[in-house]
């Protein structure tokens, strides 16, 4: 099922979208995030599920917020996790290593 999507605010170069589905299944921001910012033309991605917004900086020469909008509007939900899962640097999936102090002698 496609995701739903709408123009909130934009001013040339930045475009703050609703899509309501982040805000039901906030694992789909991170996969959303890594697919926009994979696009040429788009230099920065911020995503806030509980407010149901992505936020979008790109080159104003190549995107539109209606373009970004129909690009949205055309991800689906199983999409997007097969894009998260398969394009994301392995080292992002990897455990945080906590520092430790040395042990004294």
């Amino acid at each position: 099922m496609p995701m739903h999507c709408w123009i909130v605010h934009s001013i040339a170069g930045r475009t703050r979208l609703r899509v309501p589905a982040l805000k039901h299944q906030a694992d789909l921001a991170g996969p959303l995030t890594v697919y926009l910012q994979d696009q040429p033309g788009i230099t920065a991605v911020r995503t806030t599920p509980i407010c149901e917004s992505v936020t979008v900086t790109y080159e104003p020469e190549r995107w539109t917020p209606q373009t970004l909008c129909h690009l949205i509007s055309g991800l689906s939900a199983a999409f997007l996790h097969t894009y998260g899962s398969s394009y994301c640097c392995p080292a992002q999936r990897l455990q945080p290593v906590y520092w430790q102090s040395p042990s004294p002698l």
